[in-house]
């Protein structure tokens, strides 16, 4: 289990609708405002946001993803924030080097 503290990576894939466009951009400006105060609250982008290119046109949803790194309650902060305008699927990510010293280690045993 992630300790409160401990930071994870994760890629977000994302989707949303573009009809709330505004509300998103008005949305990512107050969060900007918001770090400047509390800079640990959200969690840190690793690599920014990025639009994939695939909008349903008969949805008007499209698709993105980010690379982010987040404690639990960064976590949490971020998915209430962004509810209802994204869904969003978190997928944990750890560096290939990390699993090979933990399969190493076990292996020893």
């Amino acid at each position: 289990m992630v300790q409160e503290t401990e930071k994870m990576k994760y890629i977000v894939l994302w989707e949303t609708n573009l009809e709330d466009k505004d509300n998103i951009i008005a949305k990512a400006n107050n969060i900007q405002l918001e770090r400047e105060k509390d800079p640990d609250k959200y969690p840190q982008f690793l690599f920014p946001s990025h639009y994939m290119g695939d909008m349903n046109v008969n949805t008007g949803y499209c698709k993105g993803f980010a690379v982010l790194e987040a404690t639990q309650e960064q976590f949490n902060n971020w998915n209430m924030l962004w509810i209802p305008e994204f869904r969003m699927k978190w997928v944990p990510i750890e560096a290939t080097s990390k699993w090979v010293e933990l399969y190493t280690k076990t292996k020893k045993k």
